[in-house]
């Protein structure tokens, strides 16, 4: 039971306190807090000299980055940069469809014809001037 208790003593260290509308969040947070739990405990054997608590800082930084990497206002994957920042052939076009703007996200009718995104006036230059 050593090993058992052990592992229970590691996860209840850290437990996240993070509250969830649905029934099923407590069982999602568990589940991440285990597998972290167990990963640190492999990177221990493996001759880790991170605390727990640093391990787990380290594993929160690395997915708040991936998540702020895939959903920040940049470019979809079908557009490439070096067709994005080229600086040539940016002309706007007022649709008839409404939609979201691409960096700010407010409703807009306008286009840029060349990238094929919805991007308001104001926000079409400074969209464009990014690298």
């Amino acid at each position: 039971m050593g090993g058992v208790d052990l592992f229970g003593r590691y996860l209840s260290d850290y437990r996240p306190s993070i509250r969830g509308k649905k029934w099923y969040f407590p069982f999602f947070t568990n589940a991440l807090n285990v597998c972290a739990t167990a990963a640190w405990r492999v990177h221990k054997e493996l001759g880790g000299a991170e605390t727990h608590l640093v391990f787990l800082r380290y594993i929160v930084r690395i997915l708040l980055k991936q998540v702020t990497t895939k959903r920040c206002l940049g470019t979809p994957r079908s557009v490439l940069p070096d067709i994005l920042y080229d600086g040539a052939g940016h002309n706007q076009d007022k649709t008839s469809k409404e939609g979201r703007c691409r960096l700010c996200g407010k409703n807009t009718f306008y286009r840029c014809v060349k990238c094929n995104q919805l991007l308001h006036q104001k926000c079409f230059f400074p969209y464009h001037s990014r690298a």
